[in-house]
């Protein structure tokens, strides 16, 4: 027999603590019976693992009850948690002490029904992030915020951000949606950029056991969007506004239809497992069916093998790169690598209203150049996934690396933007500058012609011409 709960807010890894609570005083699961299949009533403990099933697309939830109810293949006691209908999933709790199968044969065994097309365990998400001791150092018009800790964010130089925020720090018409560990909400640094809709279980989880990873979420979101010139801290790459999606509380492929159906630009993803899930394939694809830019960490194994879902080709995958202008030594390697962005100590926000200097890890990077991504999409909103990732490859600074570590190269915010700018339109400005004769040196204007239609193909050109000898002024 099969249940349905609603596991709310509080989130399934609260409810399942929760049940095994409730299993060891009362000896029985909530709602039915968690007995073992061959008749052992014994009132044994019962170990819960999350089951994610595909299912045909035609299924209605109700539907979907009414198979997870009839078939013998799911011991008593297993628990709906969620149709998740965008995916055309399911996501179950199964009391795998109440069955002789393996995991392995239970999972063949569903699969052998027409109506499922894959069965799969929760795998085990790993963080980007580095937790080994480590130094920061801080290697036109430019803007330079009054935030206390900026000349310790190397990265702001490195990706020459400054030259960007002279004329725009992004605004709360773009949404970056951070799926991680939770983020506090009420971070003084981190507060202003929340909306009223903060995402799905926002908050992290209790620090005491794991304060990295609780503090993980806190960490990336400030790195993206940290507010910038408000005298707290450090200043995020932009001033989007944020949401957070806590994968210790709905799961990582619920984080990511939630954030899309939210109404996300950006999503940065810190975080990954070793082999594909199904689940996280079909959401990411929903993201991007739906327009949204989604960049995921490329993980800290330092060898070979992108971590997943960075390996997909619909995301945009981010190594780490340090201060020494050199691939980090923990990033991940690979030919799905597009990009890096830095990554090795990293000053962001951190757990109870405080910062770090020390966040390492493509965790950090991804955030950094998520940010970038968002001020881009504040000036024009229409951009696509490709377009962006094409500006951001033609734009990146060669860090003299094979293209398996570095992918394109270092982030360069500021040619980027310009980039992004100049191709707003069809419309380019050729400056020709008149001698103190009065008369257009047309050699060199013609030259400037030509390299522009080279680069650009037949655009549509507006001559300006500039009495240098004179005023300085434009004159034509």
């Amino acid at each position: 027999m099969v249940g349905k709960i609603d596991v709310g807010q509080g989130g399934r890894r609260e409810f399942m603590k929760w049940i095994g609570s409730l299993t060891a005083i009362i000896g029985f699961a909530p709602l039915h019976s968690a007995a073992k299949k061959n008749g052992d009533d014994s009132g044994d403990d019962d170990e819960y693992k999350q089951l994610y099933i595909g299912v045909e697309a035609s299924l209605t939830t109700a539907e979907v009850e009414d198979y997870l109810e009839s078939s013998s293949e799911y011991p008593d006691g297993t628990i709906l948690l969620e149709h998740i209908e965008q995916i055309d999933a399911a996501s179950v709790l199964v009391p795998v002490t109440a069955t002789t199968l393996s995991e392995a044969e239970t999972t063949a065994a569903i699969e052998e029904d027409s109506r499922v097309r894959y069965a799969e365990w929760e795998p085990e998400i790993e963080l980007h992030a580095v937790t080994e001791s480590g130094s920061s150092q801080r290697l036109e018009e430019r803007f330079e915020p009054d935030d206390p800790m900026l000349e310790e964010q190397w990265d702001v130089e490195a990706m020459n951000l400054p030259e960007v925020w002279a004329s725009t720090t992004g605004s709360m018409d773009t949404v970056v949606s951070v799926i991680d560990t939770g983020v506090e909400t009420d971070h003084p640094n981190l507060t202003d950029q929340f909306g009223e809709n903060k995402g799905q279980g926002p908050e992290p989880r209790s620090s005491e056991s794991d304060r990295d990873r609780a503090a993980h979420g806190t960490r990336s979101a400030g790195c993206a969007v940290a507010t910038i010139d408000n005298q707290i801290g450090v200043a995020g790459t932009s001033e989007s506004k944020l949401r957070s999606y806590n994968v210790d509380r709905i799961g990582m492929a619920e984080a990511i239809v939630s954030a899309v159906d939210d109404g996300a630009d950006v999503i940065t993803l810190s975080l990954g497992t070793v082999d594909g899930f199904s689940p996280v394939v079909d959401a990411v694809k929903h993201a991007r069916e739906n327009g949204v830019v989604f960049l995921s960490s490329a993980g800290n194994s330092g060898e070979d093998g992108v971590s997943f879902p960075a390996n997909m080709d619909k995301t945009i995958a981010v190594g780490a790169s340090t201060e020494w202008e050199s691939i980090a030594d923990f990033s991940s390697v690979g030919p799905e690598v597009d990009i890096t962005a830095p990554g090795s100590g990293i000053p962001t926000t951190d757990l109870d209203g405080e910062h770090t200097a020390n966040y390492r890890g493509t965790s950090a990077a991804c955030p950094e150049a998520a940010g970038v991504v968002a001020l881009a999409l504040d000036i024009k909103p229409e951009l696509t996934q490709e377009e962006l990732l094409e500006a951001l490859t033609e734009t990146a600074t060669d860090l003299g690396e094979p293209s398996d570590k570095q992918g394109a190269g270092q982030v360069d915010a500021a040619a980027f933007i310009q980039k992004i700018r100049d191709d707003d339109g069809s419309e380019k400005i050729v400056e020709a500058y008149a001698n103190d004769d009065g008369h257009i040196d047309t050699d060199g204007l013609l030259a400037s012609i030509e390299d522009i239609r080279k680069g650009e193909g037949d655009v549509d050109l507006l001559l300006e011409v500039i009495d240098a000898f004179r005023t300085g002024r434009s004159v034509a």
